[in-house]
Order: C-alpha cells, then sequence, then structure tokens
C-alpha cells in the first residue's frame, strides 16, 4: 500500500531545478553541541529520514485519517522542511528550549525571514506544491501533514541520538552547558513530547491507536550506562536489535530505503573521541 504514496526514484527529477540544494545541505551539518558526534548526519540525510519514517507510517496513517490525510504532501514537506537552515544554519531543540520569550520571538523572525531569502533562490513550486507555502506549512504545524511530519522530525532527532549511545559516545548522555545554559540531552527533550505527541497535537490522536514501531511510546534509559558499554557499529553489529523499537525499526528502514553508499553511514564511523 505504501509504495502507492510516493517514489523516492523520482526525487532528483523533484529537485533537478534546485541549483546546488543538496550540496549546499551537506554542508549543515546536525548536533554541533556534541562533540564527538560518531556518525554527524546533515540536514540532507536527515531530511532523507524524515520522509522514509513518514512513508514506512502511510499504511498507519492511511488507516487513521483515510483521505483526509495527504500523505504525499506531508513527505515533500520532510525533504524541504530544513532548507530555510541553508540561510541561518541549524538551531539545536535544546537551544529552543533554553530561550527566552524575546529570543524565542527573534528566532520565529529569523525563520520566516530564512524561509522568503531561501525561497527567493529556487523555483515557485516542488511538484504540485508552492515551494515557500510548504514551508510556512511546516513552520506553523497548525495542519495534519505538519504535525504528521513533526512527529517523524522528532523520531530521527532521537533516533541519530540513540545510534550514537549504543555506538558507545558517551557525549550524547551527558547535559551540555554554554550560553543558552544547561541544556537538556535529546532524550531528556524528545522522549516527552514523542509520549505526549497526541496530547500536544489532537489531531493526530488517531495515529496512535495503530500499531508501528516508530508509535511505541520511547522508553528514558540509563543512556550513559549504555554508552559505556557499547562500541563503534561495524556491518555485522548494525544487524543486531537493541531491544529498542524505535531505534531498531529506524536502522531497518535506512537499509531499506537508502542507497548502499548512504546506508554505509550507519557504521561509517566519521569523528572520533
Amino acid at each position: 500500500m505504501a509504495q502507492k504514496i510516493f517514489d523516492f526514484s523520482d526525487t532528483k527529477k523533484l529537485f533537478q531545478d534546485f541549483t546546488d540544494r543538496e550540496k549546499l545541505l551537506k554542508r549543515v551539518t546536525r548536533y554541533d553541541m556534541y562533540k564527538p558526534m560518531f556518525y554527524r548526519s546533515n540536514l540532507f540525510t536527515h531530511s532523507q529520514h524524515v520522509a522514509w519514517i513518514i512513508h514506512d507510517l502511510a499504511p498507519n496513517l492511511q488507516q487513521a485519517f483515510g483521505d483526509s490525510i495527504n500523505i504525499a504532501k506531508a513527505i515533500i514537506m520532510a525533504l524541504v522542511h530544513d532548507d530555510l537552515e541553508i540561510i541561518m544554519g541549524d538551531v539545536m531543540s535544546s537551544h529552543k528550549e533554553n530561550m527566552n520569550p524575546e529570543q524565542t520571538k527573534e528566532l520565529h523572525q529569523t525563520e520566516k525571514k530564512a524561509i522568503q531569502e531561501i525561497s527567493k533562490k529556487f523555483p515557485e513550486k516542488v511538484g504540485p506544491y508552492n515551494y515557500i507555502k510548504l514551508q510556512l506549512e511546516a513552520n506553523d504545524l497548525t495542519t495534519l501533514e505538519a504535525q504528521v511530519f513533526k512527529y517523524a522530525d522528532w523520531t530521527d532527532a532521537l533516533a541519530e541520538a540513540l545510534h550514537e549511545v549504543y555506538a558507545g559516545n558517551t557525549a550524547f548522555a551527558i547535559n551540555v552547558s554554554d550560553k543558552y545554559g544547561k541544556n537538556s540531552t535529546a532524550f531528556e527533550y524528545y522522549i516527552p513530547r514523542l509520549t505526549d505527541f497526541a496530547q500536544t497535537y489532537p489531531k493526530t490522536a488517531a495515529l496512535f491507536q495503530t500499531e508501528s514501531p516508530f508509535l511505541e511510546k520511547p522508553k528514558m534509559l540509563n543512556f550513559l550506562e549504555i554508552a559505556k558499554n557499547n562500541s563503534p557499529h561495524t556491518i555485522n553489529s548494525i544487524i543486531n536489535s537493541v531491544n529498542y523499537p524505535l531505534y531498531d525499526h529506524w536502522k531497518q528502514i535506512i537499509k531499506q530505503y537508502a542507497a548502499p553508499e548512504i546506508a554505509k553511514l550507519l557504521y561509517k564511523q566519521i569523528e572520533f573521541k
């Protein structure tokens, strides 16, 4: 059923007139507060992961919402949602959490300006959708498609952090302090928000009446101990389950959807202690 929703082989054609977009997205790395990040991701890989998560959830979305959700739109929204960060850089969620009202207001204004600026660089439409409107919709989080995208966005962010601690990276299990104050770990930030997602975004409630590893409530564990007792991933270890459903399934869909050279990034360490 899900295979009829969106054909990822058409992605290059979808963005063929978006000059240098892929290169620009790859330049902006994620989780820059954490050093090292053994398997450092960038905006391009992250946006792909988010789209794949939505695609994997397509049967659940159809079961929950029928024709009232446009899954293809949510997938394309996922692919473009971080394009504004080509202009403004990646802003970590834990930093947003620590911002005061004035800083939050300023960030929202910066985001809107970045959307306007990046929209001047690229074509007016991406597939059948208006490019700037799609980004504004993703930013405002009022539609069902935008809220589904946001759930997938947070799911990937948590999975990236889990990937680090299950590779023995203790940095991801320790609170980092900077100009914003003491920042939540990815686990402290994302696990409660994913757990309470249906309460925060009631439009999505029916989705959580369906079954998927991505929809199980993620558990808060002693991630520092997990990191201390694990070591970097290998081509053989990456296929092993760690009994954390969201993370185990995340690895599976990357291997399912990604080209071989991208799937290798699951175990190709690029940063070291």
